[in-house]
Parts: structure tokens; C-alpha cells; sequence
């Protein structure tokens, strides 16, 4: 198995998670948000029709956000 690094020791992703889809009341709408505006991100299970499921969610985890998108190499650690 290769490892991959960089001179200084940071480990750059080559491809970021990406959020296209929001859930709302159950319908799926375009979103401009990104896995950043949050605190944590876990990625769930990948769907054939959506794409990658992902739960986001700050400091309260009842209060969470259901996004759609395509996991990145964040998840890679």
C-alpha cells in the first residue's frame, strides 16, 4: 500500500467532500452549503440515486442536517 505525503508532513486532500443535495421536509433540494460550515460530518452510506448520505451537525447532534453528495478523502484518516 502506497502512502502518500507532501514534503512538509501536511496531508492535503486531492478530492474534497462536496454537498449537492440538501434534505428538507423530506424533499431533496440543490445546496450551496458545504461540509465546512459544520462542526462534524459523518458520512452514513452511499445511495445509487443521491449519491453520498451524510449527517452534519454542530453543537447540539439532535439538531442535524441530511445532505446528499460525494464523500472526499477527508474520510480517508
Amino acid at each position: 500500500m502506497t502512502k502518500f505525503m507532501t514534503i512538509d508532513g501536511k496531508k492535503e486532500p486531492k478530492r474534497k467532500t462536496e454537498f449537492k443535495i440538501y434534505l428538507s421536509n423530506n424533499n431533496p433540494v440543490l445546496t450551496d452549503l458545504q461540509p465546512t460550515a459544520y462542526q462534524n460530518v459523518l458520512f452514513v452510506r452511499h445511495s445509487n440515486d443521491y449519491g453520498d448520505l451524510f449527517i452534519a451537525w454542530d453543537d447540539n447532534e439532535n439538531e442535524f442536517a441530511t445532505y446528499f453528495g460525494t464523500k472526499g478523502d477527508e474520510f480517508n484518516d
